[in-house]
């Protein structure tokens, strides 16, 4: 009998729908929800932030995960973690339960300084998203979002 493995399966990178323009210290923004239609039971996530200027050096960009069920039948209304939207848009009432993903350290107190680093997330549910908050103690770069770059990429486990 030959030996099988499970290997990572990767699907395309996609970006998500989140604006990191302007977001003022302590803000959080939602994205856009997802529809995990593939079922997969993790992404990674690849982030390309630009700071703006006069950051604090040890501060962090923080990323959060945000579930919500699918929002029909008995489940309606769609209920999200900490009341996220299903857009693009601030988190009015902060982050409260999301699960923290990770974070971006700043390690210098330089500004407009790109910072760049990736999250492997667990147990995605039938909708997710993700939440952003700054902690760097300015608000983030007033630039295009061409330098700011939030991307997932399915990882569905397959049999060889």
């Amino acid at each position: 009998m030959a030996a099988s493995e499970i290997r990572a399966k990767y699907a395309n990178a996609a970006a998500f729908a989140i604006s990191l323009k302007g977001i003022a210290n302590l803000a959080a923004r939602s994205s856009a929800e997802l529809t995990n239609t593939d079922k997969a039971p993790r992404a990674k996530i690849h982030a390309r932030v630009y700071v703006g200027t006069d950051p604090t050096a040890g501060t962090t960009i923080d990323f959060y995960l945000l579930r919500s069920n699918n929002g029909s039948g008995t489940a309606s209304p769609a209920l999200r973690t900490d009341e996220a939207t299903d857009a693009d848009a601030t988190m009015s009432g902060g982050i409260i339960n999301a699960q923290p993903i990770g974070s971006l350290v700043l390690s210098v107190a330089t500004s407009d300084k790109i910072y760049v680093g990736d999250f492997m997330v667990e147990d995605l549910g039938p909708k997710w998203g993700i939440a952003v908050v700054n902690r760097t103690n300015k608000a983030l770069r007033d630039h295009t979002d061409n330098n700011n770059s939030i991307t997932y990429e399915y990882m569905v486990p397959e049999a060889q």
